[in-house]
């Protein structure tokens, strides 16, 4: 039994590893050979090449996501201002996204369940479109499916204390990435007070 679950554990693996090749250079060529779209435009123009960015110092525009914005602006004055270059954060977002999506598959026991989860988040086209774009949204969704990850083994072993500090930091730069996951983010950052109360009590 050990053996076998080890062969799937190892099949999968492989799997998941040619799955995330094949997204990660899907993800390059758009990122590459696709113009850039209205919306990245005005994000160049109004925040990435200006370096007004920051809250408070940017026009009041929904079309800032902060995170994104800062590191455009250094990829902007390392690269040059081609698309590519400008979608050089996202790109390495998909990196965050993969990672992520292999820690929270280690939490699943069925090889079909692991292979729905990595189907749903590497394979479907309209999400990876995400990240090969200069915007907010394919980065603010990586950065909180790795904290998510990192949740789930905080609430499998509530005395790794680095699993909730690390899965905090990720939900913060989510936040960061795209305001409009805060909502997302007090939620599962609740639950995982509780818990640790909890466990305190206990």
């Amino acid at each position: 039994m050990n053996e076998l679950k080890s062969n799937k554990s190892s099949a999968f693996t492989v799997l998941f590893c040619i799955v995330s090749a094949f997204a990660f250079a899907v993800v390059a060529l758009r990122s590459y050979f696709v113009p850039f779209n209205h919306d990245e435009t005005a994000t160049f123009f109004f925040f990435i090449q200006s370096g007004n960015y920051m809250p408070f110092h940017s026009a009041v525009d929904a079309n800032n996501h902060v995170l994104n914005s800062f590191l455009g602006n250094i990829c902007f004055h390392l690269f040059g201002s081609s698309p590519f270059a400008l979608r050089i954060p996202n790109l390495l977002g998909l990196i965050v996204l993969i990672f992520g999506t292999y820690k929270i598959s280690k939490n699943l026991n069925q090889l079909g369940s692991k292979i729905l989860l990595t189907s749903l988040l590497l394979l479907s086209f309209h999400w990876l479109s995400f990240f090969a774009a200069c915007r907010g949204y394919g980065l603010s969704l990586a950065l909180l499916i790795a904290g998510v990850s990192f949740m789930l083994e905080f609430i499998n072993t509530p005395a790794k204390r680095n699993k909730f500090l690390l899965s905090i930091l990720f939900f913060q730069l989510a936040i960061s990435a795209n305001l409009i996951l805060i909502i997302v983010v007090l939620l599962l950052s609740g639950i995982m007070f509780v818990i640790q109360i909890t466990n305190k009590c206990l």
